[in-house]
């Protein structure tokens, strides 16, 4: 049982490390192009112009490498972590109900203490970009990755949900991601993010797939 238990943890630890590796770029995508849009979105929230391209890029980065939730987070005065922006939001959708509107506490029954300690550290500067070492909801894989801004502080933390895809957890089947992530796709998603949002939808055409 312990062999077992010893073999879960290293594909847990596998798949983290590879998820923590895809979602690395797209974090520093965002730090690089809009670290400063992002501080001012969070001394004002309100779904800007610039909040619903952010929300386009989360979504276009779900879509391409698979997540099953992508999200970005702040830390207000309080120390109350959370939403910033969601992968899930659309202009047409219920806030509350199909997406986590700003503002809205990082609080789903997915998510553990021990996430919360995680995020906690990585807003205070003590950790870097880490993945949660369990299983949460029985599929999926959690990675955190920290957004600085010119000073090297931390504003905010790039979230993504990867779901498990196996045949046989248990018995130690193959597990893999379900995704199709390329480095030309990460490319891809990295142009994308300082161009408006009815840009980016005006360009989602196959040849640029």
């Amino acid at each position: 049982r312990r062999q077992r238990q010893m073999c879960i943890r290293d594909r847990i630890n596998t798949l983290g490390e590879q998820s923590l590796s895809e979602a690395t770029s797209l974090a520093l995508s965002l730090e690089y192009y809009n670290g400063l849009r992002i501080q001012s979105l969070i001394d004002y929230p309100s779904e800007t112009a610039f909040y619903q391209n952010l929300c386009a890029f989360l979504s276009r980065a779900k879509d391409t490498l698979s997540y099953d939730r992508a999200y970005i987070l702040y830390r207000g005065l309080e120390g109350r972590i959370a939403y910033l922006a969601d992968a899930d939001y659309g202009a047409n959708l219920q806030e509350g109900v199909d997406y986590h509107g700003i503002g809205a506490e990082y609080s789903d029954d997915r998510y553990t203490s021990q996430c919360r300690s995680i995020l906690e550290s990585q807003f205070d500067g003590r950790r870097s970009a880490s993945f949660v070492p369990d299983i949460l909801d029985g599929s999926y894989i959690t990675t955190y990755l920290p957004i600085h801004d010119t000073q090297g502080q931390v504003i905010a933390v790039l979230g993504v949900d990867a779901r498990l895809g196996y045949s046989d957890f248990a018995q130690y089947g193959p597990i893999n991601f379900e995704r199709t992530a390329t480095i030309a796709a990460l490319l891809f998603l990295i142009s994308l993010v300082p161009v408006s949002y009815t840009h980016l939808r005006a360009h989602e055409t196959p040849e640029h797939l």
